[in-house]
């Protein structure tokens, strides 16, 4: 495969993450029963899926135009993680009537989530509610099986999120 016909999934696909982060576009989501929930419905099955430290994406499509919409309207994703603890993601405007949401989930399990827009009227952005399915990283890629790193305790050492060792190296 030549780096000229690469495109987002294969990317995934080549890299071990496979098509369970790969986003569903259009500002559709996948419900339990394999099809799309529509635009403004408030189809409480809606279920997306992704793997633990990886990045899950999908967009909510507005019916209602705004002049400005950067500026117009905020759009938020309010998550619960397994353990019941809520976390406040800002969603971007991607262009036209489009807003996209980026996550990374840190434990496995079943989160809930509910967008909340500046403008309450519009059905499309605000209230919608989903579940997102995280399951465990099955590759070898290890900022995905140990999560990111960071500064360990005693402050002379990097590690990753679960204490494994990060091993730093960088050449000129």
């Amino acid at each position: 495969m030549s780096l000229s016909n690469i495109d987002r999934k294969s990317f995934l696909e080549k890299t071990g993450l496979g098509t369970a982060v790969y986003a569903v576009g259009g500002g559709a989501a996948l419900t339990e029963a394999g099809g799309k929930a529509e635009p403004g419905s408030r189809d409480s099955t809606a279920t997306q899926y992704g793997m633990r430290h990886s990045t899950v994406e999908w967009s909510y499509s507005s019916g209602k135009a705004y002049k400005d919409p950067f500026n117009e309207v905020e759009l938020d994703v309010i998550f619960a993680d397994p353990q019941g603890k809520e976390h406040r993601i800002p969603a971007f405007w991607a262009g036209e009537q489009v807003w996209r949401i980026r996550y990374t989930p840190l434990l496995t399990g079943r989160y809930t989530y509910r967008t909340v827009a500046t403008d309450t009227s519009n059905r499309d952005l605000h209230g919608q509610e989903g579940v997102l399915e995280v399951f465990e990283y099955q590759g070898n890629n290890p900022l995905r099986k140990h999560g990111a790193p960071r500064v360990a305790a005693d402050h002379l050492h990097f590690e990753h999120e679960d204490g494994a060792p990060f091993l730093w190296l960088g050449d000129t």
